[in-house]
């Protein structure tokens, strides 16, 4: 059962390697420009991810220059070009994922 598991599982890996190699490339030179330079990372998980944002900022091994992308009042905080954001939602079709975007872009 295990390596049934394993092979599908490295199957959805390699689809995903060959589909978005790219973007998952640029996706983190972006990154790392932010940390390495003047940016801060800000996250945001939408609905249930809201634990992707606790984890990263409040585990034994929090990220480095991360904050939350909401501040106490829920409004979005002020970014400067140097910041990057990395935005959780289950689905790309998510309303509130999709409205948080444009308000940043």
């Amino acid at each position: 059962m295990m390596k049934i598991f394993t092979t599908q599982l490295t199957g959805h890996f390699n689809r995903i390697l060959d589909q978005e190699d790219m973007n998952i490339e640029e996706s983190a030179r972006l990154l790392a420009g932010a940390l390495i330079g003047e940016g801060t990372l800000y996250i945001y998980g939408c609905k249930k991810l809201h634990g992707v944002v606790l984890e990263a900022l409040t585990s034994t091994e929090p990220l480095v220059r991360a904050e939350a992308l909401l501040d106490e009042a829920g409004q979005i905080k002020t970014l400067s070009p140097e910041d990057r954001v990395l935005l959780f939602t289950y689905r790309s079709t998510d309303e509130e994922a999709i409205s948080i975007a444009k308000k940043l872009s």
